[in-house]
């Protein structure tokens, strides 16, 4: 215990004598230097295929130490931060595959729990996957062993880097310096994503807005992807505000960089990503409130963003866009992903027991039919029947046993919001991106108040 005290003084000495301005100078510059990363990706697509082999190896080769589990999450959080620039880059027509960002992350943690030889997974999750499995004999039955592999590899892949995330942060110890990590692991590519969109909004000279999501504002991107990208990043800044800035400075800057990438995510006219944000937001409020000191620090931090952004940038954004971004936001109508959420419950109802199988329900739907599922709720009922609504409830229960077991007041609220960010999502984009199976598993971590590792 004394060596445990002596270790804590010793790593808060040397928070101490770390020099200011470096608190804030280097998370800035971690930042810039994605924006001359991003440009040369526009003009070869081949730059972004050698930073995802460099981000892999970079990877493959901290798993294998196995010591330091906890820098393996920084890449994975990297990786799950730049799944989505790659796919704005367009590295998929060159190599680099489609699910990178699910399978690439699942790798690294395989490898970490591998090496660790701590190979006993949580039964939660394992189950949850399990529970998917049956609904694979429809799929063999009709179609044979090639519609299996495709299948398995693209509906699959987010339930299974939801399994091996679980696995890999159930055993993890994460402090605030770790915390810290994340957040600018994260934050990183996803100013990259945003310097993209701002790119792609120079390049595109003038804009017709419309009530509907803009590709010309999302980087010529799929809307939907980047603006729940562009979201996390706002609630990872003010996170980073919240637990682990070191000076009023970097604090400042956090929620700068918060408001920048809200309002870059809400320049999409994607509402699905601006929902999550607000969502998860809210959420962590609701667990701050039994700290008197930090329900106040979270409510200055959250008002200010919010102040700032409404009478300083949507002002300016609205007045740009014609009121088209306002009226944008008013407007509550669905966009037709009820419609396919209803037509896969009654596709449901006709294969109630082992459902369509992975992948199916699109061709086997009455109403929408051909497109794919956007509600992974309703996705898990239509193509795996009883057993997805048992997985479903197993995947709600591991949201809710995290957010129970997280230690009280901002390490909870921070859960909490990590939990229903996920679940948000997932209501309208399903597993699109590995980033609600990263969450989901990243809220089993158990997070400590102090830093006991020497830096």
């Amino acid at each position: 215990m004394v060596a445990d005290a002596l270790r804590r003084t010793d790593v808060r000495a040397q928070s101490r004598a770390t020099p200011a301005w470096r608190a804030w100078a280097m998370p800035l510059a971690w930042f810039a230097i994605h924006a001359p990363l991003v440009y040369a990706m526009r003009f070869s697509p081949l730059v972004g295929v050698a930073h995802f082999a460099l981000v892999m190896t970079v990877g493959l080769a901290i798993a294998l130490q196995w010591r330091g589990s906890e820098r393996v999450a920084y890449v994975a959080m990297y990786i799950a931060g730049a799944e989505v620039l790659w796919r704005m880059m367009g590295v998929a027509e060159h190599g680099v595959f489609w699910e990178a960002g699910k399978y690439g992350s699942s790798l690294l943690f395989l490898v970490a729990i591998a090496r660790s030889g701590r190979l006993r997974a949580p039964w939660l999750p394992l189950l949850y996957f399990a529970a998917l499995m049956p609904s694979v004999v429809p799929v063999y039955v009709e179609h044979g062993i090639a519609e299996i592999r495709r299948s398995l590899s693209f509906n699959l892949s987010g339930p299974f880097a939801l399994l091996v995330s679980a696995w890999f942060f159930h055993r993890l110890s994460l402090g605030p310096r770790d915390l810290r990590a994340l957040f600018l692991a994260y934050l990183g590519p996803c100013c990259g994503v945003a310097f993209a969109a701002l790119f792609g909004i120079a390049a595109a000279g003038a804009i017709e807005f419309s009530a509907q999501s803009l590709f010309q504002t999302a980087g010529g991107y799929g809307p939907n992807q980047v603006s729940a990208a562009l979201g996390l990043g706002a609630v990872f800044a003010l996170a980073h505000a919240q637990m682990s800035a070191r000076t009023p400075a970097e604090r400042t800057g956090a929620i700068a960089i918060a408001v920048w990438l809200f309002a870059q995510s809400m320049f999409t006219f994607s509402r699905g990503g601006v929902y999550n944000t607000v969502g998860a937001i809210a959420v962590a409020g609701l667990f701050v409130l039994r700290d008197p000191a930090q329900a106040l620090r979270y409510a200055l931090s959250v008002a200010t963003a919010a102040i700032v952004f409404m009478v300083v940038v949507f002002p300016a954004l609205n007045a740009y866009t014609g009121g088209a971004l306002e009226a944008r936001f008013e407007d509550t109508r669905g966009t037709g992903r009820e419609e396919i959420a209803r037509a896969d419950l009654e596709v449901w109802r006709n294969h109630f027991v082992l459902g369509v199988g992975p992948g199916q329900s699109a061709g086997q739907r009455e109403d929408a039919a051909g497109a794919a599922a956007h509600t992974e709720y309703t996705r898990l009922l239509s193509e795996h029947g009883v057993f997805g609504l048992f997985a479903l409830l197993l995947m709600l229960g591991t949201a809710v046993v995290a957010v129970l077991r997280a230690p009280p007041g901002a390490p909870r609220a921070l859960t909490a919001a990590m939990a229903a960010w996920a679940l948000l999502f997932m209501l309208h984009a399903a597993m699109r991106l590995v980033l609600p199976s990263l969450l989901l598993g990243l809220c089993l971590a158990r997070v400590r108040a102090e830093d006991t590792r020497p830096t």
